[in-house]
């Protein structure tokens, strides 16, 4: 018996007892109507059976399945009260369905009674791509209301299945019953995912809206982790290690919007884009711009931002890992910002250039007094030289005024001709 247990799933007892519910269904009206007739006509059905049994003794072989017609024949007006109650119960049964779950056609509340008790045409719900493949304009009786019926996982896929008070299952790239008053609680592609951003609007420190353009990453649903920490590595015999708290994160940790419970991957793709405008928030536009802050790169910066514990940490609550991402580039929304920052450069680097000119102007004044002051000094230590070797020439009797006058004379011709050599008048 324990073996049995073990092997038998949820499906077989559940068909098991919706056959137990059909018989009863059946049997139940028969008997009432069966013993309707005995007690109230006084009808005899082995009195009956026998009778025909004399005209066909071949039946005797048959007996009591003749005795049960005869019964059932007997008992037909019985039939009418009873069957109309099961129908009425069943009939009450979806219209209370349809009212709970708010299903807008009778017939579909009607199916789902039928499936649940007596087991016919369970109802199929398929999941792919990570989402549930419904049909527009027709009602999943799955999605609606729960089990029973049959959940088919498509490869790469997983779903996480919960009762009235607490997850109840686990389930990756298979076909599962699932049991009544179970229902999906969230569907997950276990592929990796691809995210694509052209732009999002964001602000700088220093208060200016900026465009940033390109924004790409790729993240999927949380791995095992390995004794050094990394995740596990998929193999043949198991494909998607994924960790075991991961669906629970992702079905449970997900923030209710307006038009309902959020996707996992838009929340996913929030803590990035999140992660992304805070650090643009926290920088000026400069730097985002044209660094030039030593050697720091600010695309560098943002994906080491992504990848830092705060926001690991936001993914691992949302059961996802963070796998590669890329920040294209940012542009300023407004144009004149850039006129106004090209003027702010221009006017730096005019006033380098203004500064560099007047020194070398400066400079030129310094080094033209300086060359006048030289050639002073050589006149008149010519002129001293020349005084010096006339009185030592004449023995002291010499006319100094001509001497200086004549050496004065020669300087300055020397000077106009050294002029007009290099081109100055």
């Amino acid at each position: 018996m324990r073996e049995r247990l073990v092997i038998v799933g949820s499906y077989d007892w559940q068909r098991l007892f919706a056959a137990f519910r059909l018989v009863l269904f059946i049997c139940l009206p028969l008997f009432i109507a069966i013993q309707g007739s005995i007690l109230l006509d006084g009808a005899d059905p082995l009195a009956a059976a026998e009778d025909i049994i004399q005209f066909f003794p071949l039946l005797r072989l048959i007996k009591w399945p003749i005795i049960a017609i005869c019964a059932i024949w007997l008992s037909l007006r019985y039939l009418i009260v009873p069957v109309a109650a099961t129908l009425g119960i069943l009939l009450a049964a979806a219209m209370f369905v349809k009212d709970i779950y708010n299903i807008n056609h009778t017939r579909d509340a009607f199916r789902y009674v039928i499936a649940s008790m007596f087991g016919f045409e369970y109802p199929t719900l398929t999941i792919d791509k990570g989402e549930k493949q419904l049909t527009k304009n027709k009602v999943n009786l799955i999605d609606k209301i729960g089990g029973p019926g049959k959940v088919m996982i498509e490869p790469g896929n997983a779903a996480m299945f919960r009762n009235l008070h607490s997850p109840s299952d686990v389930n990756i790239t298979t076909t599962y019953f699932l049991p009544p008053f179970d229902t999906v609680a969230q569907a997950v592609n276990l592929e990796e995912q691809q995210a694509d951003k052209d732009e999002i609007n964001a602000m700088t420190r220093d208060g200016i809206k900026v465009i940033i353009r390109d924004i790409h990453f790729r993240y999927r649903i949380r791995f095992l982790q390995g004794p050094n920490k990394l995740p596990v590595r998929p193999t043949m015999e198991t494909p998607y290690p994924i960790s075991p708290n991961a669906m629970e994160n992702v079905a449970f940790n997900l923030s209710v919007e307006r038009n309902g419970l959020d996707k996992w991957n838009t929340a996913v793709e929030r803590v990035v884009i999140g992660a992304i405008t805070d650090f643009v928030a926290g920088n000026y536009i400069d730097f985002l711009t044209a660094p030039r802050e030593g050697k720091r790169n600010p695309r560098i910066e943002i994906r080491n931002e992504l990848f830092y514990r705060g926001v690991q940490r936001a993914l691992e609550g949302l059961g996802a890992e963070l796998l590669w991402a890329d920040v294209g580039h940012v542009d300023v929304d407004d144009p004149r910002v850039d006129d106004s920052r090209n003027d702010m450069w221009a006017a730096e680097w005019i006033d380098d250039a203004n500064a560099i000119r007047a020194f070398g102007e400066a400079k030129r004044a310094a080094y033209h007094e300086l060359g006048r002051a030289e050639a002073q000094a050589e006149l008149i230590m010519s002129i001293t030289d020349v005084v010096s070797q006339s009185i030592q020439d004449s023995g002291g009797n010499v006319d100094i005024r001509k001497i200086l006058l004549a050496r004065t004379a020669q300087v300055l011709d020397a000077m106009t001709e050294r002029n007009k050599s290099s081109g100055q008048s």
